[in-house]
């Protein structure tokens, strides 16, 4: 698996991040997360419901900076954000995800 510099997840994303709200970054998010789930083009991120409010603020902070990737967040039947992009942009939103939780692969 590829080690993504800064430099290389802002390429990649083609994000503004200068543009960006205030608004929580993903290690608020850790805490909420249950289970990672990626694939080619999506990787969807379940949540506790405690973590409700972040994740709504952090998901529209995102989508201000990011706004050429699909950030939708759903509550039926589970708290979960379904982040939709190009492959090689989901390779790169993997930093989103803290260590030690795993990214499960699906097809």
């Amino acid at each position: 698996m590829k080690t993504w510099r800064e430099e290389d997840i802002i390429e990649v994303l083609g994000c503004n991040f200068d543009a960006r709200p205030d608004g929580p970054g993903r290690e608020a998010l850790a805490p909420f997360i249950n289970r990672v789930l990626q694939a080619s083009t999506t990787l969807t991120i379940e949540f506790d419901p405690a973590g409700r409010e972040v994740a709504e603020a952090f998901v529209r902070a995102e989508r201000v900076c990011c706004s050429n990737v699909d950030w939708k967040l759903q509550d039926i039947p589970e708290l979960k954000l379904i982040i939709t992009a190009e492959p090689q942009q989901i390779l790169a939103l993997r930093y989103l995800i803290p260590t030690p939780i795993e990214i499960e692969e699906v097809q």
